[in-house]
């Protein structure tokens, strides 16, 4: 469990565009004390809190684009920043993915591909 100021974070080995996303949850029978920062990179992201008096949690999922960073690793982090009395938001279901990126073979496969073809129909016009 975090307590305020103190982050949990994950090196994520991933470079371009991924999408983030973070299911969030202030703590059952707690006021407005859950704030919970999500940091990329050391950037904030957001801040995400609420009340919960109710006995169940009340999960909201929340998505984000994010960029990798130039090297070879990004980092995300979280940290608790609401009132430090022990009663934190819950998070669950944090992810992170890309887009898928073609290997260079793709494109020489389908390169060859274009150039079959170009080759076929100018030997039929012949």
């Amino acid at each position: 469990m975090a307590t305020a100021g103190q982050p949990r974070d994950s090196r994520l080995a991933r470079r371009g565009r991924a999408i983030n996303k973070i299911a969030y949850s202030p703590r059952p029978g707690t006021g407005d004390t859950n704030d919970i920062s999500a940091y990329w990179d050391g950037a904030l992201l957001v801040t995400l809190g609420g009340s919960n008096f109710g006995s169940d949690h009340d999960w909201n999922v929340y998505s984000f684009d994010v960029v990798g960073g130039a090297g070879a690793s990004s980092r995300l982090s979280f940290s608790a920043t609401g009132i430090s009395d022990s009663y934190g938001g819950s998070l669950d279901a944090v992810s992170l993915t890309t887009p898928a990126v073609p290997e260079p073979e793709t494109y020489a496969l389908m390169l060859a591909g274009l150039g079959a073809m170009a080759f076929v129909a100018r030997r039929r016009k012949a």
